[in-house]
């Protein structure tokens, strides 16, 4: 424990070798392939040694250039290499890649926790990395989305770095000692202790109350350190460490190893990592606007708990689908790397000039929220009349298909992100709170009569026609004064909704198509962040969704996203 909560002094390394990586890839004389990672002179393994030789002060760049060439210092390209000669399928050597460089992007990633901005920043090579490395079609164990397998293998490699001791390995040795402790302390306890003939049994009322105990702490002491040993020799950091010392040494894999490390496993394929369980939240404004809770925990601890507000009602996670994680992929990959906040499908889909006054808004958390309604609405419009009386929300095997299902998982997902999670969003996480907490008051005042479904949207159809009059007499000049940033939520994303069913016509399934883009765009958007204690804290609570597209994102060298309402182009072109 003591060693594992030492500071990490080798980010220090890691972030002075990536400055003059590009040097080193170069020098190599070959094109930047990230299929199979050469011209990538990432960091594998090795460079406590670069540290060793240089504790203080900071590495020239002739220093990192003499202790890069050391035969301890291992790359991701020399990995790769290393596992093509390998006589294993093709399947174990794209898994054992994928892990091997989760790996070497996690101690990328750790330096955006110790306020490093990383060099690759802005670098086509790194956007390379992403769009033609890890978004493809590459073999049957990895797929299309090969990306969020390897962000997920990296994440699982920051849990532990951040809250585990699993980043301390031991050798055999050390659990034998630990065993044979344990085993002493029992045989104490069997013929001297609590069990013992000669113990004087304590007067407690309960006969052999004590030796019960004793028992059962016994029992669950060596049931632990058991479980402890099993799981720290087949852990991911193992692995990895097996890996190395094969790469360093020329060793192949299948061969017995020395030390420990792994000597049980035969397949080069990488362990199991299942940290994050591929679930996210979700909320709807339209059906939880009228919740009221009790917070009979904040008043019973003065407070201390932090009050639910109003409207907010967290449900059960659900599943992600792989559809939704491959059209976020896909929208990435289009887009060349050029983040927009949605207005880039508007104009392919030729309803930018007349929806554009409608998707002006002055913060994202507005945008979100707006657009969420819309796209619940569609939703509510589409599904037969008898699945809207059961309330059947996951059904999506009609009008829509696979659109259908990304548009409103996204569109759920980012306002349950604006009711419980505002931390993660472009705006000030106060500012998110307000426009959550008014959205909600004015829904109730919209919404008052309203209990079912149908009766919610009828009255979205009023308020629709209420507000195409008023835009309508306002163009006329026959209207009051213009309500400049005055009109509500549910009024805007009436008359929006109102106003994309005209332009698409009665073709839902284009409808859903353009949902379903405007929602992978809006969240790619959405993604790049400065507050890595948000994501740190939500690593430890079981991860979020949106952490793992700020990974993707940050390996992409896209740090930063464009001004909101234009398709800017992204710092890597």
């Amino acid at each position: 424990m003591v060693k594992a909560s030492l500071p990490d002094r080798s980010v220090k390394v890691v972030a002075e070798y990536m400055d003059v990586e590009e040097s080193l890839a170069a020098a190599d004389q070959l094109p930047a392939d990230p299929k199979t990672m050469a011209g990538y002179r990432y960091l594998f393994h090795g460079e406590e040694t670069m540290e060793l030789s240089h504790e203080y002060g900071r590495l020239s760049r002739e220093e990192v250039l003499m202790q890069s060439a050391c035969k301890s210092v291992v790359t991701i390209d020399t990995v790769y290499r290393w596992i093509d000669d390998q006589g294993y399928s093709d399947v174990e050597k794209d898994m054992a890649k994928d892990f091997c460089l989760a790996f070497a992007l996690f101690k990328l990633l750790k330096r955006r926790f110790y306020g490093y901005v990383p060099a690759e920043a802005g670098s086509a090579k790194a956007l390379n990395l992403v769009l033609n490395g890890l978004i493809h079609h590459r073999g049957v164990a990895t797929g299309p989305d090969a990306a969020f397998r390897v962000v997920e293998a990296e994440l699982a490699f920051l849990y532990d770095f951040f809250y585990t001791r699993n980043i301390v390995l031991v050798g055999v040795r050390t659990y034998i000692f630990i065993a044979v402790v344990v085993l002493a302390l029992t045989i104490w306890t069997t013929f001297f202790g609590t069990l013992g003939p000669d113990y004087r049994r304590l007067k407690i009322g309960v006969k052999d109350l004590d030796r019960s105990v004793t028992v059962v702490v016994i029992v669950i002491t060596a049931a632990l350190e058991m479980c402890q040993a099993l799981a720290a020799f087949s852990n991911n950091w193992r692995y990895t460490k097996t890996v190395y010392r094969c790469v360093r040494d020329g060793r192949p894999w299948h061969k017995k190893r020395r030390g420990g490390h792994l000597w049980w496993k035969e397949s080069i394929s990488p362990p199991e990592t299942r940290y994050w369980e591929n679930k996210i939240g979700e909320y709807v404004l339209l059906k939880r606007y009228s919740h009221r809770p009790l917070n009979l925990k904040s008043w019973m601890t003065l407070f201390l708990v932090e009050p639910k507000r109003q409207g907010q009602k967290r449900e059960r996670r659900k599943e992600l689908p792989v559809q939704v994680r491959r059209a976020v992929l896909m929208s990435f990959k289009a887009s060349e790397g050029r983040l927009s906040n949605g207005v880039t499908t508007l104009r392919r889909h030729g309803l930018l000039p007349r929806l554009a006054r409608l998707c002006e808004f002055a913060k994202v958390t507005d945008q979100i929220l707006v657009w969420h309604v819309v796209t619940t609405r569609c939703d509510w419009l589409s599904r037969p009349r008898g699945h809207r009386r059961r309330g059947d929300d996951d059904d999506h095997n009609h009008v829509g298909g696979d659109n259908r299902v990304v548009a409103t998982k996204l569109s759920n997902y980012c306002a349950y992100l604006v009711a419980f999670v505002p931390e993660m969003l472009p705006d000030p996480s106060n500012n998110a709170e307000q426009i959550f907490d008014t959205a909600v008051r004015q829904t109730r005042c919209h919404l008052a009569r309203c209990g079912t479904k149908e009766e919610i949207l009828a009255q979205l159809d009023k308020i629709e026609a209420n507000e195409q009059k008023y835009i309508e007499g306002l163009e006329a000049g026959v209207g009051g004064e213009e309500r400049a940033g005055s009109s509500t939520v549910v009024e805007r994303a009436a008359l929006l909704g109102g106003q994309l069913g005209a332009a698409v016509g009665r073709d839902e399934q284009r409808l859903w198509r353009v949902l379903a883009e405007f929602w992978a765009e809006l969240v790619l958007f959405l993604a790049p962040s400065d507050n890595v204690d948000a994501h740190a804290e939500m690593l430890g609570a079981g991860g979020e969704f949106m952490t793992q597209l700020w990974t993707l994102l940050a390996h992409a060298g896209v740090l930063e996203r464009p001004s909101a309402g234009a398709a800017a182009p992204a710092t890597a072109t």
